[in-house]
């Protein structure tokens, strides 16, 4: 029966057809047209059933998914298994868990995972460590802090930002033991039965919710699953996620975001000072209130075949800034994209990393680049980690900042509505930071006479 999930096909018998024949014979001809496209499936060579898809039609047999032998299923069987549909590892037709699919045995990696990255990979050593910034000397807080301190500290900021795009955080206020709570609190989440998890599944056409949602062309998935949910502003809250988790992580979760707000609020207003700009034109921008922000909660289980699969895709993130914490110690799987090659990043326990989106190189006019990164997976560990997204106002107007604008130095990237560019980053498959490219100007020049200091 535990093979059953990997591959299982439907085909409806039309009325009248296998009078007098037993089951096994009635199955005769549609099992010599599995690789022709019926009802609600479309077959491969093998007769696999693209993974993650609920047949619609009766189910009455499976290709094993090594052998690839037909394996006729009786109809008690079939009465058996339509009971345990909810188990199933598929969510939707473009959903999946991975998370179950490692719970059956696995000689290789399902076709539709796989993806062969041709870009160089550079060793661990030959990253020296990524930037450190010390939060508590950019809040001024310490006993020992001065202007000369907090100057220096924002110049370290400035050339972690202009010359990396990613930085780690230290010193950032969230206490060890809450973190470890935190920890508590996500693992228990992705231990709950796919049942549980599945109340929290995304709806059609929505990014909000549990699973895996292809985000590539050619439709291949990610070897992890997320939880993702819209934060702010509450309205934006989808009613079957974030209200409806278990109390205890949503209590937790309300308090992280909350921690998490306060350090995302320092930064920008320290960007915003070594950029040049007005700091309240900057908050004005992240309103509390009407600040976009997103969480992404992304389990990673350990796969037979890491090569040949990505965690992530690469990507940049389509945000102002992302605050990334790592829930499982000493497993890494966090690269970046540096001078063309792949770094993988040692993350120490406790610390943030903070990268700049797509959102900040725009506002920058560029001085600012987003980092282009993916996650990798391992054969013997899971991975857990855990993203905010910080975004301006849905109904703001945002493009290079006007002080940054000069005859000498135009307007990088068009103007847009911040609602207009969530939509088309959410319709738009992930690649790299091709989605930032087309909203560049190119070989056009401006003298930002009539930008507005909105952005």
């Amino acid at each position: 029966m535990e093979s059953v999930w990997y591959y299982s096909i439907g085909h409806s018998l039309s009325k009248g057809q296998g009078q007098g024949q037993s089951e096994e014979e009635q199955w005769e001809k549609p099992k010599s047209q599995l690789t022709k496209k019926h009802k609600h499936c479309t077959f491969g060579d093998k007769g696999e059933l693209p993974l993650g898809y609920i047949c619609t039609s009766v189910v009455r047999g499976m290709l094993h998914p090594s052998t690839g032998e037909y394996q006729f299923i009786p109809s008690v069987v079939i009465r058996y298994m339509a009971s345990l549909l909810d188990e199933s590892i598929a969510i939707s037709p473009t959903t999946v868990s991975v998370q179950e699919l490692i719970k059956r045995p696995l000689d290789s990696v399902p076709k539709r995972f796989i993806r062969l990255d041709s870009t160089p990979q550079a060793g661990p050593s030959d990253l020296d460590g990524l930037p450190t910034i010390d939060m508590k000397k950019l809040l001024g807080i310490t006993s020992d802090s001065s202007d000369e301190s907090f100057n220096g500290e924002l110049g370290r900021l400035h050339f972690s930002c202009r010359e990396w795009g990613i930085f780690q955080l230290v010193n950032h206020g969230v206490s060890s033991s809450f973190l470890q709570q935190l920890r508590h609190e996500i693992e228990g989440f992705f231990k709950l039965p796919l049942k549980e998890k599945m109340k929290y599944k995304a709806n059609p056409g929505e990014s909000d919710g549990y699973g895996n949602v292809v985000r590539t062309e050619k439709n291949h998935l990610d070897w992890g699953d997320r939880l993702f949910m819209t934060i702010n502003p509450i309205s934006k809250r989808k009613p079957h996620l974030f209200p409806e988790l278990p109390p205890s992580l949503r209590s937790t979760l309300e308090t992280y975001i909350q921690e998490l707000k306060k350090i995302a609020i320092q930064i920008l207003k320290c960007l915003a000072i070594c950029l040049g700009i007005d700091t309240n034109l900057m908050m004005d921008l992240f309103k509390e209130e009407k600040g976009l922000e997103t969480l992404r909660a992304t389990y990673y289980p350990p796969c037979p075949q890491p090569e040949l699969v990505v965690g992530l895709t690469p990507h940049s993130d389509a945000t102002a800034i992302t605050i990334l914490h790592q829930i499982t110690n000493c497993v890494n799987g966090l690269q970046i994209k540096r001078n063309g090659m792949w770094f993988p990043v040692d993350i120490p326990d406790d610390a943030f990393i903070v990268n700049m989106g797509d959102i900040m190189e725009i506002i920058s006019n560029g001085a600012y680049p987003s980092i282009e990164h993916r996650a990798m997976v391992n054969t013997e560990s899971e991975r857990i980690s855990i993203a905010m997204f910080f975004n301006p106002r849905l109904d703001a107007q945002v493009g290079p900042a006007a002080s940054l604008v000069s005859p000498k130095s135009p307007a990088r990237f068009r103007r847009f509505i911040m609602d207009e560019y969530v939509k088309g980053f959410f319709a738009h498959p992930m690649n790299g930071k091709s989605y930032l490219n087309g909203l560049k100007i190119m070989n056009e020049a401006s003298d930002g006479d009539d930008l507005k200091e909105e952005a």
